[in-house]
């Protein structure tokens, strides 16, 4: 019988019981036979979103932009480099900080190429998510 420990349940008892660590570590650092199957899934679900963020600033809809939020999903390298760090794991610390430079790069080299691809003239000036950000 496996303990299943949340990050909420932590937070509501207010204190984090040492039997608790492999369950959050499963959760957080994908090691071993499910890193590939993570990183796979990271990048697919990266680009989707980087996509979908995109055409959501080309057709100045916050909705979408927002949702594109939702789907992304460098929180969880993020997560797992603040509890590397807090662990003094420099190793998993340095494979979540790649991987939230990689994501970061994959982002920026998707949405250039999206706006090198787009036909249509975008007008800087009226376009509000452009002019926000």
């Amino acid at each position: 019988m496996g303990l299943k420990y949340t990050v909420s349940s932590v937070i509501r008892k207010k204190r984090f019981k040492s039997e608790a660590l492999p369950s959050l570590e499963d959760r957080l650092f994908f090691e071993g036979s499910r890193r590939q199957a993570y990183l796979v899934r990271f990048v697919a679900f990266l680009f989707l979103s980087t996509i979908i963020a995109a055409l959501g600033v080309i057709n100045d809809s916050t909705a979408t932009v927002i949702g594109s939020m939702i789907i992304a999903p460098l929180m969880t390298p993020i997560m797992a480099m603040a509890a590397a760090l807090m662990m003094g794991d420099r190793r998993r610390a340095w494979q979540s900080l790649l991987i939230v430079f990689v994501g970061v790069a994959l982002v920026i080299f998707v949405s250039w190429l999206m706006g090198v691809i787009y036909i249509g003239a975008i007008s800087y000036a009226h376009n509000d998510q452009i002019v926000s950000r």
